[in-house]
Order: C-alpha cells, then structure tokens, then sequence
C-alpha cells in the first residue's frame, strides 16, 4: 500500500471515536460473496423484509403536471417531496382529514423524514460537487405556509409573495425550519435514536460513517464502508419490522492514463437500536480509452 495511502486510512480510522461511546453491533454481508449472500438472504426471512408498495400517491399542480411525489406518511398526514438537485426541492404535508390544501416547506433534496413525540426531522442531501447535508426540525407542519390546492399553481411563490426577489422568496420557505447541523462536504443518509442519542450514518471524503449529533456537529464513532453510500430517493422499496431502512447506490468514473477506471458500489443499510446490518456490492473495472 502507498505510504501516503496507509497514513490516510490510518488518520480515518484514528478519528472514528472514543470505543467506550461505540457498543454499535455492525453486521456486513458482501452479497459478492456466495456465503455472505445466503447468510444475508437468511437474515432477511428472519426479520420479514418486504415489498413495501403504499407510497404510490402523487401530488399536482392546477394544470395537472407533477408537483411532487408521495414519500412518507404517519396517521395525520401524507408527506409529498420533490428534488432538482442543486436547483432545490420542496416538501408539501397534507392532512389526510383535510385533502384541499397543503403546507408547504423548501428543502433541498430530503431524503428522510422522522417524525417524533416533539415533531418533525429532516434529512436533505445532495451529492452535488463536494456534496452538502443539513438536518432540521419543525414543530407542527401547521405553522408551516398554508396553501389551498386550487392556488397551487406553477408560479404561486411569486403570486404569494409579490415584492420579495427570488432568493428572498427561497429563504422565507426554507427558513420555516430550524437547523440543527448544515455542512458541505457530507452528506446525511439516515438519523436514528438509541439511548436517547441521536446518531447519523453519512458519508464524508469517499467513506460512510456512523457519527453521534451533539449540538450542532457530528462526531465520527465507526467506519462503515470505504465508499460513500449515498441513499437513493426511492428509499421505501422494502421495509423490515422494527428497523429502519434505505438504500443506496453510487458509481464513479475517473480518467487514468490509458483507460477509464470505474466503481460501482451499492446496496442496503437497516438499523434497528443498536444494531446496523450492512449488505453491499462493490465493483470495479476499467475500460481502455479509445484513440
């Protein structure tokens, strides 16, 4: 290994937490492999991993094109997201008693959404350049802006809000929200609790961490993996009971001297308390440049 290399690895490894804060019980199956792949496809008939097909519902604007599509739902609401990347997203709650109207929250590409006894968090990440993650709160999505579906036009920002810029109109309905971490250079794929902590999976500088929130930062614990692990949006595919879930996926390409070398990496994370079963699949190869 380059000593460059080695030293990298071992400044990583060096970083990942006081082992006294760590009693996470980590599991990885490398589903290339044929013993992980049985040991793992046994797992999932254990714990009654399914085909989860609820979250199918769609969301539009008057003109009938798509404002958003159905990603989360509890037993007040269904929860309705959009992502264009670096250009932004949005997050729509509508009451399931109160079908005509919505409240409305900007956020850049959420890829999780929890609700718990003292509201809501929210997970966005986006893998864009260097990557950005933030997590927020809110209260009640009823202190969000309120909008009637009859009003929800392509342009009802503008109509709304008539004398502020487009930028200003950005941070009056992302600021709706309270932020508890916002970083560049990572980004957020899953927060859980355990022992009345919260904890986050992330990836960070081409690895995925197990990381403690304390205030506003996040302090690595343990390495998962040495690739990052983005969470894909279509997250509900399949669901476990008692854990949570997401799946992820990522393939990169870089130019080297006679060929292309790319690694496609990608899999699924389940959590449950302080348990964190890993499967994935890691593939590389190269492809010779064409003169």
């Amino acid at each position: 290994m380059n000593k460059f290399l080695f030293l990298y690895v071992l400044i990583i490894v060096s970083s990942c937490g006081n082992s006294t804060e760590n009693d996470f019980n980590i599991i990885r199956f490398d589903i290339t492999n044929q013993k992980d792949s049985i040991a793992y496809e046994n797992w999932k008939k254990e714990n009654k991993v399914i085909q989860n097909n609820t979250l199918n519902d769609s969301l539009t604007f008057t003109d009938g094109t798509v404002a958003a599509r159905m990603f989360y739902e509890d037993k007040e609401f269904k929860v309705f997201t959009s992502c264009q990347g670096e250009f932004g997203g949005s997050i729509y709650f509508q009451e399931k008693q109160n079908k005509n109207s919505i409240y409305y929250l900007e956020s850049v590409c959420p890829v999780m959404i929890q609700k718990r006894h003292d509201g809501y968090y929210i997970l966005e990440s986006l893998a864009h350049m260097y990557g950005s993650g933030r997590i927020s709160f809110i209260e009640s999505p009823k202190k969000l802006i309120h909008i009637y579906l009859k009003n929800l036009t392509r342009d009802w920002k503008s109509k709304r809000f008539p004398d502020l810029s487009y930028y200003e109109i950005y941070d009056t309905l992302q600021h709706q929200s309270k932020t508890i971490i916002n970083r560049y250079g990572l980004t957020f794929d899953m927060m859980f609790q355990y022992k009345d902590r919260n904890y986050s999976i992330y990836s960070e500088n081409g690895i995925t961490l197990l990381g403690q929130i304390k205030k506003d930062t996040i302090v690595p614990l343990d390495t998962l993996f040495y690739f990052d692990a983005y969470r894909k949006r279509d997250n509900y595919k399949f669901k476990a009971i008692n854990f949570q879930h997401y799946e992820f996926f990522n393939h990169r390409s870089g130019i080297g001297q006679d060929s292309i070398e790319s690694t496609k990496t990608q899999g699924e994370i389940y959590v449950h308390k302080n348990n964190i079963i890993c499967a994935y699949s890691l593939r590389n190869w190269k492809t010779k440049k064409q003169d």
